[in-house]
């Protein structure tokens, strides 16, 4: 059985910047080819995925374990008011890493 961490990351790496058919207009579309979202940006990818992948990972991640914090709701407000402190030392990237250019 695959650790939290794994199925985690291996959901996660479903996701990324590309390009996909735009089947309703015809054309090459950038964006999440996983899921057809279109977006131009590293930022917007980002936001893609702590906005529409990351509460479905976590959902997932504490209903599997028993007599665990309950996930968030959905619901972006809900979501808000959950503490970070739970899951933020796990993530393996730095705050750093998003804030900051690497391009000078």
């Amino acid at each position: 059985m695959p650790s939290i961490l794994q199925t985690a990351q291996a959901e996660l790496r479903k996701h990324n910047l590309d390009t996909f058919n735009d089947k309703l207009h015809g054309v090459v579309t950038p964006g999440c080819p996983h899921c057809t979202k279109a977006f131009y940006t590293i930022s917007q990818l980002v936001d893609h995925l702590a906005e529409d992948i990351l509460p479905g990972i976590l959902e997932r991640a504490f209903s599997t374990v028993p007599g665990y914090l309950q996930a968030p709701s959905r619901s972006t407000k809900r979501l808000k008011s959950f503490s970070a402190s739970v899951w933020l030392p796990y993530l393996p990237l730095s705050y750093s890493f998003f804030t900051t250019s690497r391009i000078r």
